[in-house]
């Protein structure tokens, strides 16, 4: 029997705590024969061991830090270590440096065949994780110095620091350094900045660089019908050469040219809606129509009422002439007179009578002396307050829209251009709205936003940052002869090789100087590529990718895996 019971095999360990005891035995007595792979369990149990592992990990690193100081202070007061020894049954500071390096020996073996299987690197890089960012999480939510800097460093040497603060705590093993794995981390810590600004990178390219007042250029215009390209919306200034290098090349600039002709259009389009018109172009005939029409609505009003001419009209008008008097401007102060003059026992201005000195007062508004046309319109201004506060609840609303749509036709007038095409300039329509009559507008914000707003995003958005040199296409064209001379000596060349010569690489070459140019212009051009360039991607997977950059304890733990994975390995 005694026979039979040495014969019978061993029990297997029931845990794998159970094995990692007995291999540790084992190793004590022959540490090179020892498998460690024995100790390997279900996926749960790997991914246990392996967090435990990292989990007094640094715990053990501590105590290897702290060995020199507790070996240099029993040599110091070797009295107060034999107390220890006799009285409390503790080994000496050189016993459990030596116990702890061993720890440290046997779990870097272990990691070998431990990281071998993906549950247990995944358990090491929890549970180094869980160790290291949570920790530091809390110092840096208590206010601790550095201690967020760490956790999340936002500049590529804060990560450099961070990674080799890391690597230091690191337990080192028989035969490595200490050093080379600070070195190490810092190296990660940048390569794992790197990774999350990458990844940040691709949830939103250039988005987070947009200001409001860009943002809102490119809502504008996209809401009135502008289609916008790449380096329009993300206001990029390599997007912008390049979109002004497709102007200059001869394979793109036709198709560039009706890009721009289509954003004009559809600019002019929507300035002069807010006229009242629907047009593609502010043509001699469009603007007349909406003069004409605008003017029917004034005479269709005051055909119906009388001007009351109250206390708050007089004071207008009495304010006005006063300052047109001080300016000499004589013909300002007639009409005012006039204007006071036509009222009948009744104190009331007769409609018509009203119409006509208003457009008395049009002309001039259009002077070409700036100061008897400022006067004008002051008075004008004064007159049609007066009218409006006469009318019906009604009349009130059509008037009140015909003014509005009066106002923008004279502002549109001057930023029309001189070659008959009828395109409205968004950088004069910026100008004359920055003008001294129309800041209560753009400057303080005041009445109806439609047309400033055109004109400030256009003006944004619209005009070429990159001035035409014409240095793209006369590089082309001096390349021209060499490309020519280049591809006959090719095409009536043979190459035994091949039996078509060289001309496959010349036509290869051709296709790819007119292929190139062509993608980049569909790309820059194409709105579901402008929209991700200047916004991102949308809604969870934008959120997601950007968590690590914008949470510093995602961002720490994300920074942190690359190193974990890396440190784990034997």
């Amino acid at each position: 029997m005694a026979e039979d019971a040495k014969a019978a095999p061993q029990v297997a360990p029931t845990s794998l705590d159970q094995q990692m005891a007995a291999d540790l035995a084992a190793h004590q007595s022959s540490p090179d024969k020892v498998d460690y792979k024995q100790a390997l369990g279900s996926d749960w149990q790997n991914f246990a061991a392996g967090a435990g592992e990292q989990a007094v990990g640094l715990g053990r690193r501590l105590v290897q830090l702290g060995a020199a100081p507790a070996q240099w202070i029993e040599a110091q007061f070797p009295g107060l270590a034999k107390w220890g020894n006799d009285a409390l049954g503790s080994p000496s500071a050189a016993e459990i440096a030596k116990s702890n390096q061993q720890e440290i020996d046997d779990a870097k073996r272990r990691d070998v065949a431990l990281n071998s299987t993906k549950a247990g690197l995944a358990g090491n890089v929890a549970g180094g994780v869980a160790s290291t960012m949570l920790p530091i999480a809390g110092l840096a939510k208590a206010g601790v110095p550095l201690a967020a800097s760490v956790l999340n460093p936002a500049t590529y040497a804060a990560a450099a620091g961070s990674g080799a603060v890391q690597g230091a705590l690191q337990p080192v093993a028989t035969g490595d350094s200490g050093t080379t794995n600070a070195l190490m981390g810092a190296g990660l810590g940048v390569a794992s900045k790197s990774l999350v600004n990458a990844v940040g990178r691709i949830a939103a390219p250039v988005g987070d660089a947009l200001n409001a007042a860009r943002d809102k250029a490119v809502q504008v215009l996209e809401d009135a019908g502008v289609n916008l390209d790449a380096a329009q919306k993300t206001g990029s200034a390599f997007l912008n050469k390049l979109r002004s290098s497709f102007s200059d090349n001869p394979f793109t600039a036709n198709a560039q040219q009706a890009f721009v002709g289509d954003q004009k259009t559809a600019y002019n389009r929507a300035v002069l809606s807010t006229v009242g018109e629907n047009a593609d172009a502010a043509t001699p005939e469009v603007m007349a129509r909406a003069q004409d029409r605008i003017n029917g609505v004034f005479a269709d009003v005051l055909n119906r009422n009388n001007v009351k001419v109250d206390d708050p009209l007089l004071t207008k008008i009495g304010a006005a002439q006063a300052a047109a008097s001080e300016a000499e401007q004589k013909p300002i102060v007639s009409v005012a007179n006039r204007i006071l003059s036509a009222a009948n026992a009744n104190d009331e201005i007769p409609g018509q009578i009203a119409y006509g000195i208003k457009k008395d007062l049009d002309q001039y508004a259009s002077s070409a002396d700036s100061t008897l046309a400022y006067h004008a319109r002051q008075l004008r201004s004064a007159l049609m307050d007066g009218i409006n506060d006469s009318l019906s609840p009604t009349d009130q609303q059509q008037f009140a829209q015909a003014r509005l749509q009066f106002g923008n036709l004279k502002s549109i007038e001057p930023t029309i251009d001189r070659m008959g095409n009828g395109d409205i300039s968004p950088a004069k329509l910026a100008n004359v709205m920055a003008q001294k009559r129309n800041r209560g507008v753009s400057i303080y914000g005041r009445g109806d936003q439609s047309l400033n707003d055109l004109a400030q995003a256009g003006n944004m958005l619209l005009r070429d940052p990159t001035p035409n040199s014409g240095t793209t296409s006369r590089l082309m064209m001096q390349a021209a002869p060499a490309l020519i001379g280049g591809a006959f000596g090719g095409a009536t060349s043979r190459d035994p090789e091949h039996p078509f010569g060289n001309i496959g690489n010349i036509a290869a070459g051709v296709a790819a100087g007119y292929a190139i140019p062509k993608l980049g212009q569909m790309a820059i051009n194409s709105p579901a590529v402008a929209n991700y360039l200047a916004k991102g991607l949308p809604g969870a997977a934008k959120t997601t990718l950007q968590l690590p950059q914008k949470n510093a304890l995602v961002g720490g733990a994300v920074q942190r895996i690359p190193y974990e994975a890396e440190a784990s390995q034997p």
